[in-house]
């Protein structure tokens, strides 16, 4: 906090200092001693993404980061997503077998989360200049990271309930 009002020049453009000294402390009150670099990020990152300022992020440390590059590809969220304001649809599938979440389908939920609150709960972890939303929906469209910033919020899970509108128009759901 002390950093970002002392150097950054427009720390208060888009969101009022009672209203930053507000997410400020909520970050102080979810830092806890012996945290996850991840889970670090998280609380920073929330807060940071209040100030509405694009240039603000929060990155990763060197030694995550080369970590990530040399440990071998896990289980990861296997869906790469197009997201728009009233809609959510494959684009990649890492089971190129999967005849059912191919490229261009809508996905009304995950895990019995609708998609829009997902978008929703995900908006508030990406940084933006002013109150952007298109640039908010090009991040969660970036391949990958709409799957990153999904398991650092909810989780990695084994399973994922992934409900869908089939060729029919029909809404069902399947378990990736």
């Amino acid at each position: 906090q002390q950093v970002l009002e002392k150097h950054h020049p427009s720390l208060y453009w888009y969101t009022s200092k009672d209203s930053m000294d507000y997410f400020f402390n909520w970050g102080k009150e979810h830092l806890k001693d012996s945290m996850t670099e991840t889970e670090f990020r998280k609380v920073l990152t929330y807060v940071t993404s209040k100030i509405n300022c694009g240039h603000t992020s929060v990155r990763t440390s060197k030694a995550f980061a080369k970590f990530n590059d040399t440990i071998r590809l896990g289980r990861m969220f296997p869906l790469s997503v197009k997201v728009w304001d009233s809609a959510m649809v494959v684009t990649q599938n890492l089971n190129r077998r999967d005849s059912i979440l191919k490229r261009g389908t809508i996905i009304t939920s995950i895990n019995n989360k609708s998609s829009s609150a997902i978008v929703d709960t995900m908006f508030d972890y990406i940084s933006t200049d002013g109150y952007n939303r298109t640039h908010k929906y090009q991040t969660l469209s970036n391949r990958g990271y709409f799957g990153s910033l999904y398991t650092s919020l909810f989780g990695l899970s084994s399973k994922y309930t992934v409900g869908y509108i089939d060729s029919t128009g029909q809404e069902k759901s399947l378990v990736v």
